[in-house]
Formats: structure tokens, sequence, C-alpha cells
């Protein structure tokens, strides 16, 4: 509606024309009118909306509800806004379980609004349907008793196709065996849903037999359970009350714990059964091993079991009965009584100290010269012949002895209060003059070579020595490899301990090894050749392992020996030897004349190592046969008369040092 004042109003479509003031509007759009005043116009206009808030359920009421339901009301989609009253709750859906009106308001994009009503009604209560009996003893009725009101049906099975009784209770005949049935109450609109029912059937339980243990020690945990455990239930009668469970634990047994007791067997729907006893609290003994004991050094201390206890139990672990120990510490005895309670008792071993411990000092003294022994300690000191402590020689803290003649062991042991200590042992040691000790020395002492000298006598004596190459203590002098300046005097004092002998000298001289000479040379393939050195060596060892101042070489390389010249060192020598290939030269001529010149048939070295000589005369006959390597063919017969001059045929086999045999054949000439 406008209002105006001495003004004109003139509307547009969809009332164009229209000078009205108000117009009633029944659809959406955009109005317009024009107002003119004082000649100005004014254009005025409004826009309606359409309401496209819907209010409504999913699922319209009104609802009834049995007591203890529920309901959720959800609004159908499309709004921008929902609310509920009461209680202004902002949601699309709300859930109710209380009786009464509930009012949704829902708002559009444009802030139209639509309201609902919905009412809730929850019925009047009743008694819910309750199991009461479900256990049963085997052999007696079975009958299965639920409260709550009508109506109520029983089936035989979850689909509820057989039902088979109606009414708060179920009659099943004699219990046989546990079943399972279903149940549902009915009350109007109303109902319990189906349960279903357990029917238990057990045995009756058996009278607990109980075979203990009917007594325990103080502090001690026992544990009690009948030997034919079989029902489901055992319930404890106690003198400090109810106990359930299998089996009763009593930890710790206190004296509370002593009296009555008993036990209950319980099977559900059945008569319980039970059985009795009384169970004793037995206190241990007083266990008592003795008092705290004081131990002289290496002594023991002894404890007993005392009368009554068994099953000891010792420090260490031990059980016999008497324990010994010689260490201090704890000693602690676990033992039981004679009514099997274990009782503990402990004493504490010490060991004595001495103020001063026992410290000895003993002498080594050279032959005629006086000895001091010295002891030190806090007690009365005693030196003793024997290790029994029987022969008692001097009391006191030194013990001066003049001139000894003999090397002797004492005991030592002090005294202070009622305890001795540990015997310890004193030596006097008497050494003699190291007179009869003799000088020795390598000979001879070879330029090189390794030599020493050293002491020999009673007692083993060493020495104090003076050498070319400088001082040195001990029983011998060794030098590892002689020379020049190791030649002159030595010098060596003998010692015994303490003891000093008379001075002993040698002169050593140091003479140069004479080594043999082997020259290098050749071999021819298939010969031997003769190695050798003079026979003033002695001890002569090859390289081979031969022995002996030649050798016969049959083959190439390095040949070495070792030997003792005539000065009696060591000495060594080597020859090379290489191998080369020999043709035999063999003669055609001899002279048999006498002057030593071409006399005989002689074969100079070569590739053998024997070679057999056969000659025939022209008239094929054999004439000489021997051996042709030193020249005994010279022009003889073999009967010994001179062959004539002339020529003659021979054959000569040489054989080389792997036994091949090569032929030679040719003619030899024989001149006078």
């Amino acid at each position: 509606m406008v209002t105006t004042s001495e003004s004109t109003l003139l509307w547009w479509a969809p009332f164009a024309g229209s000078t009205a003031i108000e117009q009633t509007v029944t659809q959406p759009g955009i109005y317009t009118c024009e107002v003119n005043a004082c000649s100005i116009t004014t254009i005025l206009s409004i826009e309606i909306f359409g309401n496209t808030a819907n209010a409504e359920l999913t699922v319209p009421g009104p609802f009834t509800l049995c007591p203890g339901d529920d309901v959720t009301l959800l609004a159908a989609g499309g709004a921008a806004i929902y609310y509920w009253e009461p209680g202004l709750i902002f949601s699309q859906a709300i859930t109710v379980d209380t009786a009464g009106t509930y009012l949704l308001v829902v708002s559009d994009a444009n802030g139209c609004r639509d309201s609902l009503y919905t009412v809730v009604d929850v019925l009047p209560g009743f008694d819910a349907l309750a199991l009461v009996d479900t256990a049963f003893c085997a052999g007696e009725p079975m009958i299965a008793v639920v409260s709550g009101v009508p109506s109520i049906t029983w089936y035989a099975d979850a689909a509820q196709s057989a039902v088979i009784g109606t009414g708060n209770t179920l009659d099943l005949g004699s219990a046989q065996q546990s079943t399972t049935v279903w149940v549902e109450q009915v009350v109007g609109q109303c109902g319990s849903g189906l349960i279903q029912v357990d029917l238990i059937v057990s045995e009756p339980p058996d009278v607990p037999v109980i075979i203990g243990p009917f007594s325990g020690c103080v502090g001690d945990s026992v544990s009690i359970a009948p030997v034919n455990p079989g029902a489901m239930l055992y319930s404890w009668t106690t003198p400090t009350g109810t106990v359930a469970g299998n089996p009763l634990v009593v930890d710790p047994v206190t004296f509370g714990a002593d009296g009555e007791y008993t036990v209950w067997a319980i099977n559900p729907g059945c008569a319980p059964t039970s059985a009795s006893f009384v169970f004793t609290v037995n206190a241990a003994g007083t266990l008592f091993i003795g008092n705290d004991t004081l131990i002289c050094p290496g002594g023991t201390a002894t404890f007993t079991v005392p009368a009554g206890f068994a099953s000891p139990s010792w420090t260490d672990g031990s059980s016999q009965s008497t324990f010994i120990t010689g260490t201090a510490g704890e000693v602690i005895l676990t033992a039981s009584d004679a009514t099997g309670c274990f009782a503990s008792d402990t004493a504490l071993v010490s060991v004595f100290a001495f103020t001063d411990p026992l410290t000895v000092t003993g002498a080594t003294i050279c032959l005629g010269q006086d000895a001091l022994l010295i002891a030190n300690g806090s007690g009365t000191i005693t030196w003793f012949a024997d290790q029994g402590l029987q022969e008692v020689v001097h009391t006191g803290i030194s013990w001066p002895i003049t001139q000894p003649t003999d090397s002797a062991l004492f005991f030592v042991q002090q005294n202070e209060g009622l305890c001795g200590s540990a015997v310890i042992p004193v030596a006097l040691n008497v050494v003699p003059t190291p007179n009869d000790a003799v000088l020795n020395a390598t000979d001879p002492v070879c330029l090189g070579a390794p030599f020493g000298l050293w002491l020999t006598g009673s007692g083993d004596p060493s020495g104090i020595w003076l050498t070319p190459l400088g001082g040195y203590t001990g029983p011998a002098y060794e030098v590892a490899s002689a020379s020049s300046g190791s030649a002159g005097l030595y010098a060596v004092v003998p010692v015994l301990g303490p003891c000093a002998g008379d001075t002993l000298s040698i002169t050593i001289e140091v003479l140069t090894p004479q080594s043999p000479t082997l020259a290098d040379t050749t071999l021819c393939e298939g010969g031997s050749i003769a190695l050798g050195i003079p026979s003033a060596y002695s001890t002569v060892i090859w390289s081979d392992g031969t022995e002996g101042n030649s050798i016969t070489v049959f083959s190439a390389g390095i040949w070495s020996l070792s030997a003792i010249d005539a000065q009696g060192c060591a000495v060594a020598a080597a020859a090379v030897i290489d191998l080369v290939h020999c043709d035999p030269v063999i003669p055609n001529v001899i002279t048999p004349n006498g002057d030593g010149w071409n006399d005989g048939f002689r074969l100079p070295p070569g590739g053998y190592v024997s070679a057999a000589l056969r000659v025939w005369n022209r008239w094929g006959q054999l004439v000489w046969e021997g051996d042709a390597t030193n020249g005994a063919f010279q022009g003889e017969h073999r009967n010994g008369e001179p062959l004539s001059e002339g020529t003659y045929y021979f054959e000569l086999l040489l054989t080389g040092a792997n036994g091949a045999v090569k032929p030679y054949t040719g003619h030899l000439t024989l001149q006078r």
C-alpha cells in the first residue's frame, strides 16, 4: 500500500492503469508504481518471492511408542534451515522417546518459512518379561518360569514355527538334558521381542573329598582343593570369611586361619553338597645354631643342626648335619621342625686379625760368615726346626747364628692372644766358595764361527767376565761370530750367590779357516768326472750327502762340500759343472816303443763311463780285449807276446752314464 498527499499514483503491469492505493498480489514477481508530487516523479518497486519452504516428514506421524522405545523424526530434504521445538534444536532429524507435540520449522533460501506439528504418544508401562528359573537338576521337574504380564508365548525354535506353551511357566517334564527354547511377551502393540532361553540341566554334585593339607606353617602359602573336582562352583566357609573358587589358597598362613572349614560343591539347579575339615596353623620352633664366633687365622668354626630339626640347608646350599667354615661371614641355617615348619638362624664368623702381621727375612751367606735371621710381628715369635712345630730352636725377633756350616730351613710362628699365625718358612743358605770352578772354552775358535766360554763346578756357579769385547755376568759367555777382535785374554771370577772364587783366565786365538779349492769345469754328456780335495781335510760331506775326500759326478750343476780343515775349522767349497756335448777322440796309431809318448791305446775323458776294446789281426784273430780308458793296450797279445807292426781292426763299445752303449769300429796301425 502507498499513501500520498496531494499527489498522483499510477501502477505498471500487471496492474497497468490502476490508480488504487492498495493491490492484492497472488503471484510472485516485481510490482512497480509511479508517484508524482510537486512535479517530481518517484518510481517504487517491490519483488514478491514464492514460498518454496515445505515442512513435512519422510515418515509422517502421529507416532505411538511402546515403553522404552524411541522414534526418529526426519524432515524431508530441500530446505535451507531446519529447527525443532521445544528446545530450538537446529537439525534435520531428532530422536525422541517422550510423549509430546514436536514442531518442525523449515526456511527456504529466501527466508520463507513453513511449519509442521507432530504428536508422539507413549503407551503406559507394563511388567516386562524376566527369566526366573532356567537351571535344573537332572531327574527333577523341568519347569521354566518367567515373570511379566501376558500374553507370553513359548516356541521350540527361533523361527516361531512351533508353539510349545503359553503363560509364565513351561513344563517340560523330567529334566534329562540341557535344551534351548524361545519366549515372547506381547502387550497391546508392544512386545519383548523373541528371547532365547537356555535351560541348563546339571548332574547333582559329588560330595567334596578333601585329603589335605590340614595344617600349615605361619607365613606359608597353602592350596586346598577337592580330589574329585566336578562341580561348576565351589564356595568355602573359612574362619576369616566366605571365599568362592577352586582351589582355596591361604596366602600367607596366619593364626587367624586356624579352625573349621566347609567347602560347598554347587551345580545350578541342584542341591549343594558339602564337606568340613579342621585346618591347624603351626608356628615354627626356635632354631639356634650358636653365638657369633671368633676364629684364628687358619682355624675353623663348626656348627651343628640342633636336635628336633631336619632337612637342613646351610649358607652354601649343603645339607649335611655339620657345617665347618674357616671364612669370615654369615653362617645361615634353614631347617624344619617336627611339625614341618621351617625356621632360620644366623651366626657371624669373624677371623682374628693380628695387630702386626708376621714377616720374616732369610739370609744367604758364604761359608765361614755369620748369619742373621729376622722376623717382625706383634706377638710372641717362635722359631722351629720342623714344620710340625715340635723342636723350638729360638724365640724372639732376631736370631744371630755364628758361622753356620750347612743350609737349613726353619719355621716361624707368632702367637697373639689365643691365636697362632700361619707358619712361615725361612731359609738359611750357606754357600760354599766356588774354588773348584773350571773355565771351559770352544776349541778351536775359527774366524766367523760362534764360540763360547763357560764355567763348571759344584753348585753350577755363575761368573763375572772380563773379555776383549767387554764385561758380562752369567754362567757362560758366548760370541755369535768370532772376529780378529775376539782374540785375547778372557778372565772370569766364579760366583755362587754372594760368594766369589779365584779368578780364572784363558787366551783365545782366532784361527783363519783354510778352505779347499774346487775349480769349475765341464762334463761331457753321458760321462763322469772326479772331484776331490786333499786328504788333510776331514769330515767331508758333499752336497748329495756323499762322504769322503773325492766324488765321481755324473750330472751338471753346483757341487758343494763342507769339511774340517787341518786346524779344526769348518770350511766349505763349491764348483759349477756345465754339461757339454763331446765326440770321442779315438786313436788310429800307437807306437809302443817305450818313449812315453803314444805307447798305448788311450781315450781322453768324454761322454762315457766305461770303454770295452777288442782288437783283431788281419786274419780275423782276436788278439786283445779289455778296458781302453787307462791305455792298457800297448801292442801286446793277450798272451803277453809283442804284436808285429801292421794294421789291426778294432771294436770300441762306449757306455754312457745312462747305460746306453755306442759302438765304434775302425783300423789301428801299430808301429814300433
